[in-house]
């Protein structure tokens, strides 16, 4: 018979310590824990316990739930079309660990997501989930608000992502570095973009997100911090035009942000 029950872990190559990060998980976690397969996949008794799943619920495990594929609570995956307004219930399991008030907060003291443009105060999940409606009008999309799986396709690791490419230029586009997998020592933040979504720029042949810096540092690493670089989107959903900020005053296909200082770790 069986005797146990055997545990897994999300399979990613990198872990993401930042305060800011820590600053907004509720339920006993913080950046240094590891998330368990049924933490997300289990029974929906757990539906409206914060954080990993502790307690023996009847049936135990990962072996009955009325939220497809088998999770804790309501996911929303369908990209068929997308909500017109933001609603808390398509992301009931993603607030079971991350505090929808601090993901959604507007705070620069502390940070609560490191998706920050601090060079206009605008926290871009928030954006993205409750703000301007993405212009991505491709195959199955018209529009609408992004969900957490437009950026975020696959939960479980972006080490295969299909639709997205990875990089850096480390001074100027002669020196552009890319890869179809996230490049090693460069924060990538679970990010891989859904089917459907075009890079928008000739210079890529699919979605891309990269960081660019100015500056070299002792070592030959370039920084990315406010003042010597940017996160940079390559899609069409950010609109036609090119070197727009990602904020409240326009959009563009390279869309860029500068992060919290949290997030100026060399090899970015």
């Amino acid at each position: 018979g069986v005797t146990g029950v055997q545990t897994c872990a999300l399979p990613i190559s990198g872990r993401n310590q930042s305060t800011a990060l820590n600053n907004t998980l509720i339920g006993g976690l913080s950046s240094y824990s590891t998330i368990k397969c049924t933490d997300c996949h289990n029974s929906d008794d757990t539906s409206t316990t914060p954080g990993p799943v502790l307690t023996s619920f009847d049936p135990s495990g990962p072996h009955g739930s009325n939220y497809a594929p088998i999770l804790r609570a309501n996911y929303r995956t369908d990209l068929s079309s997308l909500p017109a307004s933001f609603n808390k219930s398509n992301f009931d399991l993603c607030f079971l660990c991350h505090d929808e008030s601090k993901l959604l907060s507007s705070s620069t003291s502390p940070y609560y997501t490191n998706f920050f443009d601090t060079n206009t105060g605008v926290n871009l999940h928030k954006k993205h989930l409750t703000g301007t409606a993405l212009n991505e009008t491709v195959g199955w999309w018209t529009g609408g608000m992004a969900i957490c799986r437009v950026c975020h396709y696959d939960i479980h690791s972006n080490q295969q992502a299909p639709n997205t490419d990875y990089g850096y230029y480390d001074g100027s586009m002669s020196n552009l570095h890319l890869s179809s997998s996230p490049i090693d020592g460069y924060k990538s933040h679970l990010v891989n973009f859904a089917p459907g979504i075009n890079t928008g720029s000739g210079s890529f042949s699919k979605p891309t997100f990269f960081a660019y810096a100015t500056t070299r540092t002792i070592g030959g690493f370039f920084p990315l911090t406010y003042q010597t670089g940017s996160r940079q989107c390559f899609l069409t959903c950010h609109g036609n035009g090119s070197n727009i900020i990602m904020d409240d005053t326009g959009i563009g296909v390279n869309a860029f942000y500068y992060p919290p200082s949290g997030e100026n770790t060399y090899r970015y």
